[in-house]
């Protein structure tokens, strides 16, 4: 099965790239070597991904209208408290 990148984003570093898709996957890539070095799935499929600023932190945002955090070293995903879904609005 062919899965396509939906989404993807650099490191603020640049050594890094995570890509997202509509399969669900969340891929972390050496930028220079192409190499796979992490690869973990998400309820459903990808619209967005992001770094944090500093590098420690990966968002996903996914069709299923949820967001998570993930510690970019291994993609352990991190607990989130707030809204599940987002209704367009601030506060």
């Amino acid at each position: 099965m062919r899965s396509d990148v939906s989404a993807l984003a650099f490191s603020a570093d640049g050594h890094r790239i995570v890509t997202g898709n509509a399969g669900r996957a969340v891929r972390v890539r050496d930028a220079t070597t192409g190499r796979l070095l992490l690869d973990v799935r998400h309820a459903a499929g990808l619209n967005a991904v992001a770094f944090s600023p500093d590098g420690t932190l990966i968002a996903t945002g996914s069709s299923d209208h949820t967001v998570r955090l993930w510690q970019a070293a291994d993609l352990w995903r991190r607990n989130c408290k707030g809204r599940k879904r987002w209704n367009g609005t601030a506060g």
